[in-house]
């Protein structure tokens, strides 16, 4: 079966590597949108919604939301520094009151 080039020349005959890409018979790009989601706490009585995916495009959006200093501001910082073309999704958590606080080591 013989190859039909498109753009090398069949009458070259000069030792050579040619490489041609014809992708006509190929199966359309299938464009896939990831996307990440982070669950974590909010500062206590923050304005973010709880319990409910809301779209976060930016760091200052979740420190309004969910507190400057929260569980969620912290990883959206992260998050922002390395990553600012996937869409984020956040669950805000209510932070535990009657809870023990971390302390860093």
């Amino acid at each position: 079966m013989p190859i039909d080039f498109q753009t090398i020349p069949t009458a070259d005959r000069v030792p050579f590597t040619f490489v041609e890409w014809n992708n006509t018979n190929a199966l359309p790009p299938q464009v896939q949108q990831f996307q990440a989601w982070m669950i974590g706490q909010s500062a206590a009585g923050s304005a973010g919604v709880l319990n409910t995916p809301t779209l976060v495009s930016s760091l200052a959006q979740a420190q309004n939301s969910y507190g400057p200093g929260s569980m969620l501001a912290q990883m959206c910082r992260v998050w922002f520094q390395n990553n600012t073309s996937t869409p984020l999704w956040i669950t805000a958590l209510a932070d535990n009151e009657a809870g023990t606080k971390s302390t860093e080591h």
